[in-house]
């Protein structure tokens, strides 16, 4: 599923925990949840699963995909359109002892989020702000220095990745020029 976009710094989720979603609305009366996805795992909101919206813990009692990617959550305690609406915006997480290993030479968006990004001989890129998901394959956005560098996720242009020093080595090929960020309005 497509990410979406990071609403508040990666740096900001507790080290224990993983970034799966965020809560985008209500929908019903029934305290019914709209979570805007950033997982890939069709287990996560399955009935059961454990969430941590808030400061609060809430368990999963069913979920339905709807168009657009995101999910209808109803969650355990959560009984009216007014106490869900309280939640609109927040952060939903997972332990990260929840998450199941990435396969050799994979990696989960939360372990990139954040990382820097160097060139092979170690010069500065950036830091890996955002994953776009494509068809073909990932991009990321590295963002530097007011502008922006899209980095295609291939083998031969991403060389190496380090989750334990949060480093990212880029052979950045030829004709791939950063490109300057629209100021904010």
């Amino acid at each position: 599923m497509a990410s979406p976009p990071p609403t508040q710094d990666p740096h900001a989720i507790p080290p224990d925990h993983v970034l799966v979603g965020t809560v985008a609305g209500v929908h019903g009366n029934d305290g019914r949840l709209r979570i805007a996805t950033d997982s890939d795992n069709p287990d996560r909101f399955r009935a059961g699963s454990v969430l941590r919206i808030g400061e609060r813990l809430l368990t999963v009692r069913r979920a339905s995909a709807v168009p657009g990617g995101a999910l209808l959550v109803k969650l355990d305690g959560l009984d009216s359109r007014e106490e869900a609406a309280k939640l609109t915006h927040e952060l939903v997480l997972v332990p990260l002892a929840d998450v199941p290993a990435a396969p050799p030479g994979t990696y989960y968006h939360y372990q990139l989020l954040g990382m820097d990004v160097v060139t092979p001989d170690g010069q500065a890129l950036g830091v890996l702000r955002e994953v776009l998901v494509t068809g073909a394959n990932d991009v990321y956005v590295v963002v530097t220095d007011g502008s922006e560098l899209l980095v295609p996720a291939l083998a031969d242009v991403v060389v190496a990745v380090d989750v334990d020093a949060r480093r990212m080595t880029v052979d950045v090929p030829p004709g791939l020029e950063p490109r300057a960020l629209k100021p904010a309005k």
